[in-house]
């Protein structure tokens, strides 16, 4: 996903992607629905990273119904937004070409990242496939994979040729891939 992009938010503030902190974050990386603080978080963040002018996240729903309600609604499209938790640790006020007044966030903690049905900057959304992982989590991830592989052994073994492996994700399976 994209959590954050040094652009121009809807509030005319700017938060630059080489100031991210995430030390913190990377030991309790949550992921929350709408910046719910009090409420248990929908999942955890597998990877963060900055990536030119962005934060970039791969993220994990956790094994409640809510969670999957979330991830559903991603899949299916209807929500798209992502939005960051953060302290802002230095920072200055900004005025942008447009003569609009801001804030420019030099260096900030990572605190959370949310799923956010509208999030404060329009192009902080979901890009590509960021919720691959089946709905259990890691551990199934990490199953299919072997098994992915054994499949292909066997298909090297007996020299049949074995397309995909039969109702898992993945090349040559493309009607099972989520």
């Amino acid at each position: 996903i994209v959590a954050s992009v040094e652009t121009e938010d809807r509030a005319g503030d700017l938060i630059q992607a080489s100031g991210w902190d995430l030390a913190a974050y990377e030991r309790n990386p949550v992921v929350l629905w709408a910046h719910q603080y009090l409420a248990p978080p929908i999942g955890r963040s597998l990877r963060t990273w900055v990536e030119g002018k962005s934060l970039m996240a791969t993220i994990e729903f956790a094994p409640t119904p809510f969670a999957q309600e979330v991830r559903r609604l991603y899949a299916g499209g209807f929500l798209r937004g992502v939005s960051v938790g953060f302290r802002a640790i230095e920072t200055e006020q900004r005025k942008s070409e447009a003569g609009r007044r801001g804030i420019l966030f030099k260096r900030q903690e990572l605190l959370e990242i949310s799923a956010a049905p509208v999030p404060l900057h329009p192009d902080t959304l979901v890009s590509g496939d960021p919720w691959r992982l089946p709905e259990s989590g890691r551990a199934t991830a990490d199953a299919l994979s072997s098994i992915r592989r054994l499949w292909e052994e066997i298909g090297a073994l007996t020299g049949a040729p074995l397309s995909g492996c039969p109702g898992l994700p993945g090349p040559g399976n493309k009607a099972a891939a989520r």
